[in-house]
């Protein structure tokens, strides 16, 4: 469980500040937005984030605007649909991480340097929802058994 609490707040606090602006109009078979990687680069800004964490169904964490103001700036490898986030949270603290994007969803890779988790880096995934061409959701949910992690941010282009 600690392992997906780490997970969740590292993730929360990278992606938190994301916003697509730019995307497509179109939307995959699942109803995800679909973005280039060129789209989303950039310097974007939390507007809004709820996090919780649930066991048996019973939440035991809750998270409501903790990380709104943070920063984020996207940066992209290439041509490719790849690249790095640096975040910047409402503490200070700053972040950095690969992502990737496919079909609308937005992979970060965690725990490639984590020096306290032994466990092999994971590629987090992040849906893009209700993007409007200003704002954006981005979406996370995770079930292991007993236990439920959930994640929603509204995000803002900032330049």
């Amino acid at each position: 469980m600690r392992k997906y609490f780490s997970f969740i707040i590292v993730s929360v606090l990278v992606s938190l500040p994301l916003i697509f602006t730019g995307c497509s109009d179109d939307e995959d078979d699942s109803g995800n937005v679909i973005c280039t990687a060129s789209d989303i680069v950039g310097t974007w800004r939390c507007l809004s984030s709820y996090e919780c964490e649930r066991i048996n169904g019973k939440v035991v964490e809750e998270y409501i605007d903790e990380e709104v103001g943070s920063f984020m700036t996207i940066t992209q490898t290439g041509n490719k649909q790849e690249g790095v986030l640096v975040s910047q949270s409402v503490t200070g603290e700053v972040n950095n991480v690969l992502w990737k994007l496919n079909k609308g969803i937005l992979y970060e890779l965690v725990g490639s340097d984590d020096e306290e988790e032994d466990d092999e880096p994971e590629w987090i995934p992040f849906l893009i929802k209700d993007f409007t061409g200003d704002r954006m959701t981005l979406l996370f949910e995770r079930a292991d058994g007993p236990f439920y992690i959930c994640s929603k941010t509204v995000l803002e282009r900032v330049k």
